[in-house]
């Protein structure tokens, strides 16, 4: 793992480009665990209802948990990439009562209802692009995702999704989204969502079983000691 591409991604825009939010944080300095040169970092963060996390560019919680459904994230990053899966999970929550102000939250890509295209939909206050995202629609795929993080929330608003959209799921599983406003239900099952149910699913009942696949092999013992070492600023909620 190059040092210098890893310490210098930016973990959120610097405070002068346009974005959502002006970033909260601070630099924080690591010595890289190979080259043992020193790297400076900009740790920044976004805060929605008090909640810190780093943001994804476009405020989808695909973006933000689908890599930890193959790498161990909770227990390789417990500081950086892992807390801010519970984080932002966290916040999608949150979005959906008082930005969306829907029954239900996860905004992820997904069909358009009823057999429209398939469309970014994203938290807007969650992201760091400044242009229009809609919140208009919202899938089951991504409560799945949350499932193995914050799995009593997720089970609730999995719950919810049941109880508000009862035609959401028949004998082949979930169909893909739903426009909260309207009730209208995609016709449409999609195989990236029904993969992503499948696998959530399996690492929640089986210890995250599918995780240690690549997180054993060489590239994810590579990767553990930077996943280990890094800080977000995100710990503890904002002080009002």
């Amino acid at each position: 793992v190059p040092g210098a591409l890893w310490w210098g991604l930016a973990r959120t825009p610097p405070k002068e480009r346009r974005q959502r939010q002006v970033p909260q944080g601070r630099d924080v300095r690591y010595k890289d665990p190979q080259n043992n040169q020193t790297y400076t970092v900009f740790e920044g963060h976004y805060v929605y209802d008090r909640i810190k996390f780093v943001p994804t560019f476009g405020g989808s919680l695909y973006q933000g948990l689908a890599p930890a459904l193959v790498m161990p994230e909770q227990a390789m990053a417990p500081d950086s990439l892992g807390l801010n899966n519970r984080n932002t999970a966290l916040a999608h929550g949150a979005y959906g009562d008082f930005g969306a102000k829907s029954p239900i939250w996860g905004w992820v890509p997904a069909t358009t209802p009823p057999d429209g295209r398939y469309t970014n939909y994203g938290a807007p206050d969650l992201a760091i692009d400044h242009g229009e995202i809609s919140s208009a629609v919202a899938a089951p795929y991504a409560a799945f995702l949350a499932l193995p993080i914050i799995p009593r929330q997720s089970m609730d608003n999995l719950d919810r999704i049941v109880q508000k959209f009862p035609n959401i799921r028949n004998q082949y599983g979930f169909l893909d989204s739903v426009r909260t406003g309207n009730k209208q239900i995609s016709r449409r099952f999609m195989a990236i969502s029904q993969t992503a149910i499948l696998m959530a699913i399996d690492n929640a009942v089986n210890h995250d079983k599918l995780q240690t696949y690549l997180g054993g092999t060489s590239y994810g013992r590579a990767v553990q000691p930077y996943l280990a070492m890094e800080h977000f600023t995100i710990q503890g909620l904002e002080e009002q």
